[in-house]
C-alpha cells in the first residue's frame, strides 16, 4: 500500500489540502481494488463525478488517471487523485479483507449495537466529526467490523435504511466506548418543560458584597421530587433536539424559549457587576418588568422598600487643614441613617449612589449621594479631592473645601441647604463667621418700616415689595425684584431709597449716595419719575460729555451702563445701595458691563428685571453673582449643575435653583395683582408676498452666501453663527419691505423713491392704521429697522397723520413720549423695538403693531408691556404682522416649541440664535410655498 510522507510529495500544497476536503466531505464512493489498481469516483466541486485510478508500486503512486480535465494539465495528479490517495492511507486495509460498498449483511453471531447516549457521544472529539457528519448514527443500528488499520460501520439509521461507512481505528475505539447492544439500549425519556430565567448571585469577600453575577439558568418542576429546581447552564449538557438540555441527574428539560432577561438569550455569557455598581444593578433587577423571571440566590434575600429616603438635615463640622466634614440624616416612615452608619455599610458593599441595603431592604435615597457631593464639591463634579484622596464610591461623608487659599463663605452653607431642600442644617460652633452672618439673616426683628411722603401712593403688593426690599436691606443681603413688566418696579425701589434717605427723623441716614444704572431710555424714565413726584430725594445725572459728580448733597447718582463701562471712578466710591434697572443688561457674565458692574462696591444691591432669564439659565447667575458674589458658586459649577446653553435645566435642576434663588427673588405677574388692569388681545395677521419680495427672498435664499452657510450647516464643523444672522436678517428684512436691505446699506438714498405698497404688509399695516385712527385711537408701531422707520414716517407725513419717532439715538425721549401722551394731534408713534422696549410709558395708546417678529419673544412682551401696564384704561389690542412659509413663520414656530423654561425658573424663556439646532437653521432656510 501507499506510504503517507512519499504520497504527499507527489502533489502540491493546495491540491493535498483540497483532496483533504474531499475525503472529509465523503466524496470518494465505490472504491474497488483490482491487484496494484485503485478505482473509484470522486464528486468535484461542481458535483460531477470523474472516474480517478491509481497504480501503486513500492509505498508509491506508479500512475494516476482521472476524467477531469484539469489531470495533469499543470501537475502529475489532480485533487481527485490525491482525495483517492488519503482514502486509500485511511482505510486502505478495507479492501484486502475483502469488504467492499456492497457488504451490508451481518456475519454469524455479530449484534448490532446503538449508540448509549448521542448527545453525550457527541462531546467525545475523537466521534464528533464523523457523527456530524453521518447523523443517521445518533438513532441508528450498526455493526463494527476491524482489521489492524482501519475499520467498517454497517448498519441501519432509525428509518431502516441502510448505510456502510469507513472508520479509522481512532474512531472505532471512540464507538466502542459509547456503544451497547441494541437490546439494551433505552430511549431517553419526555423531557420535562422548563422555562429559561436569570440566577443571580452575590460575590462576597470577608461578608463584603464587592460583585453580583448574572447568568442564564433554567427553572423546572422535577419529576421525582415535585419540587421547583433552578439550573444554571454549566450543570446542563445541550442536546441535539432544539432547546433541549440534560441534567447532570438525567433529567431532559425542553425550554420554552430562548429569552433570558438582563443577559438577552440562554446562549449569553455570565455577566459581573463590580463594586458600586453591583448595588445599583441590584435594584434594576429587583424592580424589572422580569421580576418573575428572575432567580436570586439566598444570599441576596432582599427587597425594595418603595417609599424613598428624604435627606432631612445636614451638619457641617469642624474645620480640618483642608476642608469641613459635612454629614446628613436619611430617613423614610420606617428607617434612619446617617453618616456612621452609611460609613459602615458601605464598608461591607451596601452603599451605592442611589441606595443603601441593610437587612433584607434596599432602600433608595430621594436625593442621591452623587448629587449631594456634586452640589458639597466647589467644582461641582462628583468626586472632589480631600487631600491626597479622591473620593470614588459614596463612603456616607462629603467634605466642604476650606483652606486658606479658597475659604467657605457662610453663603455656601446656606447655599447647599437650599439646593438639596434641607431646612434642617447644623454648623459646628467654631466656624464663628457663619453663626455671626446667620444671626443678621435669620434675625426675626428688623427697623420697623418708616412713613414716608413718596410724593406717590403704593398699591397693596407694591408695599409688600418695599416691606420686603427692606428687610433684605436690613439683612445686608441683596434683592432681585423680578415683578411682571409694567407693575411699578421703579415706584418700589423709589419708596425703599425715600424711606431711607428722606425722612425726617432718621438718626442713621447714610453719607453715602446711592448709584442707580439703567439704558439711557430708562434714565430718562427715573428721571420723569423723580421730576414727577415729590419724593424729597436729591438726585443727579451722571451723563453726557461734560459729566462730573457732586462731593456731597446728593442722595441719588443715576448713570448709564456705558458710562459705567467707561468711567472707572464709579467703581472707586463706596455706595450706599447700588440698583441695576433693566439688570438683563448685563446677563452676559463676559461683558464688560458685567464685570464693570460686579467690581462697584455697596453695602447693598438691588436688580430690577423682568426678564432675569432672556436666553439661558446662566443669564440669572450673571445677575446673582453681581447681588451676592460667590453665592451660586463659579460659573463652571453653575454650568455643570444647572445646564447651560441651549438646553433647558432638568426638572429636579431648576427645583434647586428656584430653592437657591428664591430668599433673594422676588416676582409677581400682572395675572396675580392686577386684576383690574384691562385685557390685553394678541392677533397674528398673516401677510402674502408680493411678486417683487418673493423674488428678492429667493435671490438671497439661492445666493453664494446662503449655500456656503447651508455647506456649514450640513458640515460637522463649528457653526458661523455672524455669517447666519447676516443672511436671516436680510431675509427677514425682505418680509417688510424688498428695498428695506438696499436702504439700509444706503444703496438707496431717499425713502420717497419706494413703493411701500411692494411690501405684502403694507396693505395690512395701513388697514389696521385705519380702522384705529378712525375710533380716535392712538397707536405704537414697532419695528427693528431703521429704513421702516423712515418708510412708515414717510407715508403718515404724506397723509398729514400725526406722529413722533423714537430710535436707539433720540435725544430728546422724554419730550416726545409727553407729546404722544399729551397732544391729541400725535396719533401715531412709531419706535424702534429695542429702544422702545426699555423704562417707557406708553399707556396713552392702546393699539400696538408688531410690523416684524423678533428672535426674542421676551422682547417683544418688554414693548407690548409698554402699554399694557398701570394707568391703562382701555383694552389692548395687539397685532402681529408674519408672512406664512417664510423664515418669520418658521422662527414663530420653532420659538413656540422651545419654551423650554417655562415657568421652570422664573417665567417663560426668550430664545436666542444659538438656541436653534444645525436642522432647524436649515429649515429656515426653505423656499417659501407658492
Amino acid at each position: 500500500m501507499l506510504f503517507y510522507n512519499q504520497i504527499k510529495r507527489e502533489f502540491s500544497q493546495a491540491s493535498w489540502k483540497r483532496g483533504q476536503v474531499y475525503y472529509r466531505e465523503e466524496r470518494v464512493k465505490n472504491v474497488r481494488l483490482d491487484g496494484n489498481s485503485v478505482a473509484c469516483k470522486v464528486q468535484g466541486s461542481d458535483d460531477a463525478a470523474y472516474e480517478t485510478q491509481i497504480v501503486m508500486a513500492r509505498g508509491t503512486i506508479l500512475s494516476s488517471d482521472c476524467s477531469c480535465s484539469k489531470h495533469k494539465l499543470i501537475e502529475a495528479h489532480c485533487t481527485h487523485v490525491a482525495a483517492l490517495s488519503i482514502w486509500v492511507l485511511e482505510r486502505g486495509s478495507l479492501l484486502r479483507s475483502g469488504i467492499g460498498d456492497s457488504d451490508d449483511g451481518v456475519a454469524e453471531g455479530e449484534q448490532y449495537l446503538m449508540l448509549r447516549d448521542a448527545d453525550k457521544a457527541m462531546l467525545d472529539m475523537r466521534i464528533r466529526p464523523l457523527l456530524r457528519a453521518n447523523p443517521n448514527l445518533k438513532r441508528g443500528r450498526f455493526i463494527l467490523r476491524s482489521d489492524h488499520s482501519a475499520g467498517l460501520l454497517e448498519g441501519q439509521d432509525e428509518n431502516e435504511v441502510p448505510f456502510s461507512i469507513p472508520v479509522t481505528l481512532i474512531e472505532l475505539a471512540g464507538l466502542q466506548d459509547h456503544a451497547i447492544r441494541e437490546e439494551e439500549y433505552r430511549p431517553p425519556p419526555e423531557p420535562t418543560k422548563a422555562e429559561p430565567v436569570a440566577f443571580v448571585r452575590g460575590i462576597f469577600i470577608h461578608k463584603a458584597l464587592t460583585a453580583i453575577s448574572v447568568e442564564p439558568a433554567v427553572r423546572y418542576l422535577d419529576p421525582v421530587t415535585r419540587e421547583s429546581a433552578v439550573v444554571t447552564l454549566n450543570h446542563l449538557v445541550r442536546q441535539a433536539e432544539f432547546r433541549t438540555w440534560r441534567t447532570n441527574l438525567g433529567i431532559y428539560l425542553k425550554l420554552t424559549s430562548d429569552f433570558v432577561p438582563i443577559v438577552s438569550s440562554i446562549d449569553s455569557a455570565k455577566v459581573i457587576h463590580q463594586g458600586p455598581a453591583a448595588l445599583e444593578q441590584l435594584a434594576r433587577i429587583l424592580g424589572s418588568e422580569h421580576r418573575s423571571h428572575i432567580v436570586l440566590h439566598k444570599t441576596l434575600d432582599v427587597e425594595i422598600e418603595p417609599k424613598p429616603l428624604k435627606l432631612v438635615s445636614l451638619n457641617i463640622g469642624k474645620k480640618t487643614e483642608k476642608s469641613r466634614a459635612l454629614t446628613f440624616e436619611f430617613r423614610n416612615h420606617s428607617a434612619v441613617f446617617g453618616s456612621e452608619e452609611l460609613a459602615e455599610l458601605a464598608e461591607l458593599g451596601r452603599l451605592s449612589s442611589q441606595y443603601v441595603w441593610k437587612e433584607n431592604t434596599l432602600y433608595k435615597f430621594e436625593t442621591s449621594l452623587n448629587t449631594l457631593h456634586r452640589y458639597a464639591n466647589r467644582s461641582g463634579v462628583v468626586a472632589p479631592e480631600v487631600g491626597d484622596k479622591v473620593s470614588i464610591a459614596p463612603d456616607g461623608f462629603a467634605h466642604l473645601e476650606d483652606d486658606g487659599t479658597h475659604p467657605l463663605h457662610p453663603l455656601a452653607a446656606f447655599r447647599l441647604s437650599l439646593e438639596l431642600g434641607v431646612e434642617n442644617f447644623t454648623v459646628d460652633p467654631d466656624w464663628k463667621e457663619f453663626h455671626e452672618w446667620r444671626k443678621t439673616f435669620e434675625k426675626k426683628k428688623t427697623p420697623v418700616l418708616p412713613i414716608a411722603d413718596y410724593g406717590f401712593t403704593l398699591r397693596d403688593y407694591q408695599t409688600n415689595g418695599l416691606s420686603w426690599l427692606w428687610s433684605l436691606y436690613h439683612r445686608g443681603l441683596a434683592a432681585l425684584l423680578a415683578d411682571d413688566m409694567g407693575l411699578g418696579k421703579t415706584h418700589q425701589v423709589l419708596a425703599l431709597l425715600t424711606s431711607i434717605y428722606a425722612r425726617k427723623s432718621y438718626a442713621g441716614k447714610p453719607k453715602a449716595p446711592s448709584l442707580v444704572v439703567a439704558p439711557t431710555s430708562v434714565v430718562a424714565a427715573w428721571q420723569q419719575k423723580l421730576n414727577k413726584y415729590d419724593t424729597h430725594l436729591k438726585w443727579h445725572i451722571f451723563h453726557g460729555k461734560a459729566r462730573s459728580l457732586p462731593k456731597n448733597n446728593v442722595d441719588i447718582i443715576l448713570t448709564t451702563y456705558g458710562i459705567l463701562q467707561k468711567e472707572g471712578s464709579l467703581r472707586d466710591i463706596e455706595w450706599h445701595i447700588v440698583i441695576l434697572d433693566e439688570a438683563q443688561a448685563i446677563k452676559n457674565s463676559s461683558t464688560i458691563s458685567s464685570r464693570a458692574s460686579r467690581a462697584l462696591k455697596s453695602k447693598y444691591r438691588v436688580a430690577m428685571t423682568g426678564t432675569p432669564v432672556e436666553n439661558q439659565s446662566t443669564d440669572l447667575w450673571s445677575i446673582m453673582e453681581f447681588l451676592l458674589p460667590g453665592y451660586l458658586g463659579s460659573l463652571p459649577r453653575f454650568k455643570r449643575l444647572y445646564g447651560s446653553g441651549r438646553d433647558a435645566p432638568s426638572r429636579s435642576q431648576a427645583e434647586a435653583l428656584k430653592r437657591l434663588v428664591s430668599p433673594f427673588l422676588l416676582r409677581r405677574t400682572k395675572a396675580q395683582v392686577l386684576t383690574e388692569l384691562p385685557e390685553k388681545t394678541e392677533e397674528i395677521i398673516t401677510c402674502e408676498l408680493t411678486p417683487i419680495q418673493k423674488k428678492a427672498y429667493r435671490q438671497y435664499l439661492h445666493s453664494a452666501e446662503a449655500n456656503k452657510v447651508k455647506e456649514s450647516l450640513e458640515g460637522a464643523g463649528k457653526i458661523d453663527y455672524a455669517s447666519i444672522l447676516a443672511l436671516l436678517t436680510r431675509l427677514k428684512q425682505v418680509c417688510d419691505h424688498p428695498k428695506l436691505a438696499d436702504l439700509t446699506s444706503g444703496k438707496i438714498k431717499k425713502v420717497k423713491s419706494i413703493d411701500p405698497l411692494e411690501s405684502g404688509k403694507w396693505e395690512a399695516l395701513e388697514e389696521l392704521l385705519n380702522e384705529a385712527l378712525g375710533s380716535n385711537l392712538k397707536v405704537v408701531v414697532f419695528t427693528q429697522y431703521l429704513g421702516m422707520i423712515d418708510m412708515i414716517a414717510n407715508n403718515l407725513a404724506e397723509k398729514g397723520i400725526g406722529y413722533t419717532e423714537l430710535r436707539g439715538d433720540t435725544p430728546d425721549r422724554g419730550a416726545r413720549l409727553d407729546r404722544f401722551a399729551t397732544d391729541p394731534e400725535v396719533k401715531v408713534f412709531i419706535c424702534s423695538l429695542l429702544a422702545g422696549g426699555l423704562g417707557i410709558d406708553l399707556t396713552a395708546a392702546s393699539v400696538c403693531i408688531h410690523i416684524d417678529r423678533w428672535w426674542n419673544p421676551a422682547k417683544e412682551n418688554q414693548a407690548t408691556d409698554r402699554l399694557h401696564r398701570i394707568g391703562q384704561t382701555r383694552g389692548v389690542q395687539v397685532f402681529k404682522l408674519q408672512i406664512p412659509g417664510t423664515i418669520e413663520d418658521r422662527i414663530a414656530g420653532i420659538i413656540e416649541s422651545k419654551i423650554a423654561l417655562s415657568g421652570t425658573l422664573i417665567e417663560e424663556s426668550p430664545v436666542g440664535l444659538k438656541a436653534f439646532s444645525r436642522k432647524e437653521l436649515l429649515e429656515l432656510l426653505t423656499d417659501p410655498v407658492g
